[in-house]
């Protein structure tokens, strides 16, 4: 077993209060923009302001309920870290929320201007999700799903997992909003578009918590001037290059195949280089989520 030194306590405790604060965003969202316009996030979160809205029964209790299956799950089959500090995030928004309930926190609401709920409650709530993943933990809910059916089905794509499942989420609650609740047919529709924009915004601002601002592609360009192309993105942008050799599929010639990461900022110089070197080279670029290592991120 090893012993906990206090770099390691340290960077706990750091994570344990980035949950704390992002369950705190979560709450305020849900609770001054979310729960007053009726606007359905998705998720976990979602069934609990359907279930506030037509029955009045607290979120902060139903956010309790329904998560208690999946914590027992995480438990069984997911990490048993990310199972607690899961846990302990469920906890804190459930507590926040009823915090909020019992203090009477103002709520926000505008009929006039909808929108500004959706895009409130989607950026700060999203900010939120991202403080909690960051932690090491989750909101519960949708992740924790999806991270149980990628477990059963590796090739399955987590964002689209929590994409369906939202969306279904937010029809069904937008129905029953119409068909339970009293809630007109234009009011209805307007429900669904605004928390669908909510849903958006709230996983962009989950993308930019988790991968900033400061994301990268990799090119990679099959040519015949491997060392000059080398030589000039090595000088004039200061970038490493991996030289691969390689043979052409139909020609069967000898290329040199060059692949070299950049930010996004760098493109227009890196393409300049290619220009002037080699218009000739073929070249593509994958978009990168994240890079470890020198030029970009320090190494933990």
């Amino acid at each position: 077993m090893i012993k906990p030194t206090r770099k390691m306590l340290l960077n706990e405790f750091l994570n344990m209060m980035i949950m704390v604060a992002g369950a705190f965003c979560l709450s305020i969202a849900m609770y001054m923009f979310m729960l007053p316009s009726k606007f359905i996030p998705g998720g976990v979160s979602g069934l609990t302001i359907i279930i506030q809205t037509l029955s009045n029964f607290p979120a902060s209790y139903s956010m309790l309920i329904l998560n208690s299956p999946l914590i027992v799950l995480a438990f069984i089959f997911l990490k048993k870290e990310f199972a607690i500090k899961t846990t302990i995030g469920i906890g804190m928004t459930s507590g926040f929320l009823a915090i909020f309930r019992a203090v009477k926190l103002y709520e926000f609401f505008n009929p006039n201007e909808v929108w500004l709920s959706a895009l409130a409650g989607g950026v700060i709530g999203g900010i939120g999700i991202g403080l909690m993943v960051k932690g090491g933990g989750s909101s519960g809910g949708t992740e924790v799903i999806s991270l149980l059916v990628q477990k059963r089905y590796i090739a399955s794509s987590m964002s689209f997992i929590i994409l369906a499942i939202n969306i279904f989420i937010v029809t069904l609650g937008s129905t029953l909003y119409m068909t339970l609740g009293g809630m007109d047919l234009q009011t209805g529709f307007t429900t669904i578009i605004c928390s669908l924009i909510q849903v958006f915004l709230g996983s962009k601002c989950i993308e930019f918590v988790l991968n900033g601002i400061k994301t990268a592609v990799k090119f990679e360009i099959i040519t015949t001037k491997g060392n000059e192309l080398k030589e000039e993105i090595n000088t004039k942008m200061h970038r490493g290059v991996t030289i691969i050799s390689c043979e052409g599929g139909y020609t069967g010639d000898n290329r040199d195949m060059l692949v070299c990461v950049i930010t996004r900022t760098e493109i227009s110089s890196f393409k300049r280089i290619l220009k002037q070197v080699d218009k000739d080279a073929f070249v593509y670029a994958i978009n990168t989520r994240e890079v470890i290592g020198k030029g970009f991120v320090k190494r933990m």
